[in-house]
């Protein structure tokens, strides 16, 4: 998985974030200039930042230019706890889909996951990937999860439309480096042995250009970074 060290190869790696206040306009025009500049693999925010009656026309024009150039608009449904019920996400999922996004980000539900009711968890998963197919991310928040169950999470992730694997929200649960790490190092075994269909996002408080490397190494496809943070990294390469 190796990627030649320049600014774009890294910047289309990364899923510039923005989860902070959704009012906050000179903010989210900052982020969405700011992924349009270092040209990102796409924008991962709530879905009212995305929806053109919250903007002005100037800031509805640079999201409409982000996808002119390629970057992809996706959006948080059943976030951060993993709590809505089917219904709901249904909904989040078809706002999601009206508001023209290419992709969404999708929370496991945990409790009722570790209560092994296991086509709840589908259902509530299947309310937004059937409108997404193999454009839905599956968060699963590893610092929270047992590692046993790993296995079981990746394996309905494969079986509900799902195209990656999301280690974390970012929101709860911090974990140390090293242990998301390993976290990702054990999706992508499950992966292979199982030869699933499906791709790892790592995400959660990712920090320098060395993190992400091994990140790479240890079998992550792409990253989710705050759009700070990841202007950070890129600006580190020196070309």
């Amino acid at each position: 998985m190796s990627i030649v060290i320049n600014k774009q190869n890294w910047a289309k790696l990364i899923d510039f974030t923005y989860l902070k206040d959704k009012n906050d306009i000179s903010a989210i025009s900052d982020f969405i200039e700011t992924a349009n500049k270092y040209g990102s693999r796409g924008i991962c925010s709530w879905l009212d930042v995305f929806d053109s009656r919250n903007l002005s026309a100037v800031l509805a024009e640079k999201i409409s230019d982000l996808k002119k150039n390629g970057i992809l608009l996706i959006g948080v449904v059943n976030f951060p706890d993993g709590k809505n019920d089917a219904n709901l996400i249904g909904r989040e999922a078809e706002a999601a889909k009206k508001l023209g996004l290419d992709e969404i980000d999708t929370v496991l539900n945990a409790e009722a996951f570790n209560k092994g009711d296991y086509e709840k968890v589908k259902k509530e998963i299947l309310a937004a990937s059937h409108l997404f197919p193999k454009k839905t991310k599956l968060i699963l928040e590893t610092g929270v999860l047992r590692e046993k169950n790993f296995s079981k999470a990746v394996e309905i992730a494969n079986e509900t439309n799902i195209s990656f694997v999301k280690t974390s929200t970012g929101f709860n649960h911090n974990i140390s480096f090293e242990e998301k790490i390993r976290h990702v190092e054990i999706l992508a075994d499950i992966i292979r042995k199982n030869n699933y269909n499906l791709k790892i996002k790592m995400s959660g408080g990712l920090e320098n250009l060395e993190q992400l490397m091994r990140g790479r190494e240890a079998g992550a496809d792409i990253f989710g970074i705050s759009y700070q943070k990841a202007v950070s990294i890129i600006n580190s390469i020196h070309e």
